[in-house]
């Protein structure tokens, strides 16, 4: 499948990669992760005489969180060899999860917003692979 990266300005350019329903029991695994970073993080935080009452009640709220938002992130994109439209260079980001099935993410370089939209079948047949010129 085709996709657009669009920047805020209307630069845009055409990338192949895949939107995916990610699967529960997908779901649970990633949340179960991202909660075991913050459990682990408050049980090596408890020896701690002078700061484990700060920072052990802080890493449970993390692992609850992190846990939470893991689990809620019901949509994938995945993508390969991107590139800006904005500066043309190599976006770092290839695997993005997403509560919603709109994706945004960042140019680390540039900075730039950028937008990813899936192609309709036509559009993608008849769009060259760089619409930016420059």
């Amino acid at each position: 499948m085709d996709l657009q990266i669009q920047t805020s300005m209307g630069k845009s350019r055409k990338v192949a990669g895949q939107f995916m329903d990610v699967q529960l029991k997908d779901r649970i695994q990633r949340s179960a992760q991202g909660a075991g970073i913050g459990l682990g993080l408050a049980l090596l935080s408890l020896p701690l005489p002078a700061v484990h009452f700060v920072l052990v009640p802080s890493f449970l709220i993390f692992a609850v969180y992190s846990g939470n938002k893991k689990l809620n992130e019901k949509f994938k994109v995945e993508f390969h060899e991107a590139k800006c439209p904005e500066c043309g260079q190599p976006l770092k980001d290839s695997k993005i999860f997403s509560k919603e099935p709109r994706f945004r993410i960042q140019c680390y370089e540039c900075k730039s917003q950028l937008h990813l939209h899936a192609l309709p079948f036509s559009a993608a047949k008849n769009e060259s692979t760089d619409h930016s010129q420059g």
